[in-house]
């Protein structure tokens, strides 16, 4: 919210309100179709073998819920980011400007994620 507070009057345009789907939305279905579009094919693996529920909280919530309102959506279509297992890297925003990102994980056979350390503030405030 500070974020949402410091960019206020600088042009930003907002869009329209995120829809809320119908009652009668098969939002498993519709969570699926949304995943796909945003993943290329559908996510399977050793994490929703031993917890099929986890791929059903995910597609009803996350992808039917919150990302097909339609705020959500179009922003992740444009800028999708596909980082093979196994490769590091670092991402960020800009020193002048804020970053905000989804990451889904796909899981691989042999590789984890690493979550590395942060970039302290003074680190941050260095970058040009």
């Amino acid at each position: 919210m500070k974020v949402v507070g410091s960019r206020q009057g600088k042009n930003d345009v907002i869009g329209e309100e995120g829809k809320v789907l119908p009652k009668d939305t098969d939002k498993f279905a519709y969570g699926d179709k949304v995943q796909v579009e945003l993943t290329g094919n559908h996510v399977t693996g050793k994490l929703f073998d031993f917890s099929p529920a986890s791929d059903q909280y995910l597609k009803e919530h996350l992808f039917a819920d919150i990302f097909a309102r339609g705020s959500y959506l179009n922003p992740l279509t444009n800028d999708v980011v596909n980082i093979p297992a196994g490769v590091k890297h670092w991402h960020g925003a800009a020193k002048d400007s804020w970053f905000s990102h989804i990451a889904i994980a796909v899981p691989a056979e042999g590789a984890t994620t690493e979550w590395l350390e942060e970039v302290s503030d003074e680190e941050y405030s260095k970058l040009k």
